[in-house]
């Protein structure tokens, strides 16, 4: 017969649908467990964001729970003091001090508390001159490409990959949400059209070689339009492939 294991209780911390509710929000009533879901569920809706803005309020919460204090009790003390000890970059502090002071906003606008301890409390100076990473030059982006000897599918949907984020500089997301139709020409240069963080849209024209990537990975792609222009490829094509002929999106 197996021994049963002990259940493990946690006093802290409700677990809710995919962030985790602190049990002073829980204890301090009605009100606050309402703007609480109001700061996470109705005020942001990326999943991401969520999830860091709920560890920024709930890491203060539990520090103040853990100390014996309740929400009403927070003062502005004790938040300058969690932040002071709190071993993160200065962006990072200045990023939760913000989530934490949006979420005293609206408990104080939902009746939870009276004030909000974190208004007057002011985030770090950082201002940022220089970016910590060095921009890779055309003849870099060149030589890397040309390291890439190889002519199976992957070598040359990968130069391709790679040519358009040395080339134009988005984010990976925006690469990752291409469809065939965001490559179109006009009838001269050819364009890729990006949907960029927040669904903000982005046009930039394409550099020749950049061309002659893409339309080469085109030429041994061979799926349908509205499909994403480079991820969702079932293995069966990529081990097997034949030659397509690629139509332009005017």
């Amino acid at each position: 017969m197996e021994a049963k294991l002990p259940e493990v209780v946690k006093r802290d911390l409700v677990v809710t649908d995919d962030v985790l509710t602190p049990s002073l929000i829980s204890e301090a009533g009605s009100n606050a467990r309402y703007a609480w879901e109001e700061f996470i569920y109705g005020e942001i809706s990326n999943l991401h964001t969520r999830r860091a803005y709920s560890k920024a309020v709930g890491d203060l919460l539990t520090r103040a729970d853990d100390s014996g204090l309740t929400m009403s009790q927070i003062t502005p003390k004790f938040v300058r003091n969690h932040f002071e000890q709190m071993k993160t970059s200065v962006p990072t502090r200045k990023l939760r001090l913000a989530a934490v002071r949006h979420f005293f906003d609206i408990a104080v606008t939902r009746h939870a508390i009276a004030l909000n301890p974190a208004l007057s409390v002011r985030g770090e100076k950082y201002k940022v001159s220089e970016g910590k990473t060095p921009e890779i030059t055309v003849a870099q982006t060149q030589k890397l490409l040309k390291s890439i000897q190889g002519e199976t599918f992957l070598d040359i949907r990968d130069k391709a990959i790679i040519a358009i984020f040395a080339y134009t500089a988005v984010r990976v997301g925006a690469v990752h949400r291409l469809t065939l139709n965001d490559f179109h020409t006009t009838g001269g240069n050819y364009s890729l059209r990006f949907k960029e963080k927040g669904g903000k849209p982005r046009e930039i024209p394409v550099r020749d070689d950049l061309e002659k990537l893409i339309l080469q990975y085109l030429q041994v792609r061979g799926v349908g339009s509205r499909m994403n222009l480079f991820f969702l490829l079932l293995l069966k094509q990529i081990e097997t492939f034949q030659i397509h002929q690629f139509t332009p999106m005017t």
